[in-house]
């Protein structure tokens, strides 16, 4: 923690000067629905189908037709259903990919994007929806991004990242 200098929680409270009183973890509040946010599984932990899916079509914002290829499957296991995440392998061997969810358009932009850190020793990859990010084009019309593949085009909801530009 940077403000109290804190290793945990537990330190947070001694700092405001009630270490023995009972605490809960900070939760984070949904004005819009009224409800608490639940954000059980946005860090997920699950392995790379190297499945290779050449020339998938797609479309740019600026209506821009073309194909692209995509190194891999992620499958995901949400709280709301389980999604398929096409990606793409970068040079450090890291992945990319662009995805859109139940709260495009709405709750957040039309897509997002979100890096993926290099599988682990073991294979895993650790997959953290916390880190999903707004592309360029939701902060300029200058910027062309390619809309995400069908796979990665949800119905169920993540309200976890950057969301809107304010």
């Amino acid at each position: 923690d940077s403000v109290c200098n804190a290793k945990n929680l537990r330190e947070v409270y001694e700092v405001g000067g009630n270490p023995t009183g009972p605490f809960s973890t900070p939760v984070l509040f949904d004005k819009k629905t009224n409800s608490i946010v639940n954000n059980e599984s946005k860090e997920i932990l699950t392995r790379l189908e190297r499945t290779p899916h050449r020339g998938v079509p797609t479309v740019a914002v600026d209506g821009h037709r073309s194909t692209d290829d995509f190194d891999g499957v992620l499958h995901l296991a949400l709280p709301h259903g389980d999604v398929s995440l096409c990606v793409q392998l970068l040079d450090d061997g890291s992945f990319f990919a662009a995805f859109s969810d139940a709260t495009s358009g709405s709750e957040s932009y039309r897509f997002r994007f979100l890096r993926i850190s290099a599988p682990g020793p073991d294979g895993s990859v650790t997959v953290d929806l916390n880190r999903a990010y707004l592309p360029p084009c939701a902060f300029s019309d200058a910027y062309v991004c390619v809309f995400p593949p069908p796979t990665n085009r949800w119905t169920v909801p993540v309200r976890a990242g950057e969301r809107l530009v304010r």
